[in-house]
């Protein structure tokens, strides 16, 4: 699949313009987050897998709710982080198809000296694995604010298998 597919793709479910998702998903800061091969010659386009689809369409939803690309680089490292099952992403994909639903928590703290900090971790929604209590109600009560250092700013919830499945029935 070519950029211009996947920008294709994303503009048909997001009523947008073709041309202005391909021109974001060309910039290089952008383009470098995604996992293509190379094409043939030096000239040639990159070929991306289907579940780049998938990740595309989740780090543009993250950008234009104001993340940068240096925290974008931040999400998509941990799409890449790898499980028994797969990777975070593929666990979000297989998940999805099959029903299941994901979220990806991105978490905002202003560190000790100003800096704004974000921290994203997916769950399987309704999961507990911090140990405590559920995702939702970890966010919702504030606690997750006295467990890391620095000052919880937000957490914003991403839902991830409201934005793939879409991908996933076409």
């Amino acid at each position: 699949m070519r950029l211009s597919e996947i920008a294709d793709r994303l503009a048909a479910l997001e009523g947008r313009d073709a041309d202005e998702i391909h021109i974001r998903l060309r910039n290089p800061l952008f383009k470098g987050l995604l996992r293509g091969e190379s094409g043939r010659s030096r000239n040639s386009p990159a070929d991306y897998p289907a579940l780049e689809l998938i990740r595309a369409r989740l780090l543009m939803v993250m950008f234009d709710c104001g993340l940068s690309t240096a925290e974008l680089a931040l999400v998509s490292d941990m799409l890449n982080t790898r499980y028994e099952r797969g990777t975070a992403l593929e666990m979000m994909a297989e998940g999805t198809a099959a029903g299941e639903g994901w979220i990806v928590l991105i978490r905002f703290v202003r560190g000790m000296q100003g800096e704004r900090i974000v921290s994203p971790s997916f769950f399987k929604d309704g999961s507990d694995t911090l140990g405590e209590c559920s995702v939702r109600e970890l966010v919702s009560d504030g606690r997750w604010s006295t467990q890391f250092s620095g000052t919880h700013m937000m957490t914003s919830v991403v839902p991830a298998s409201e934005l793939i499945r879409p991908l996933l029935e076409s």
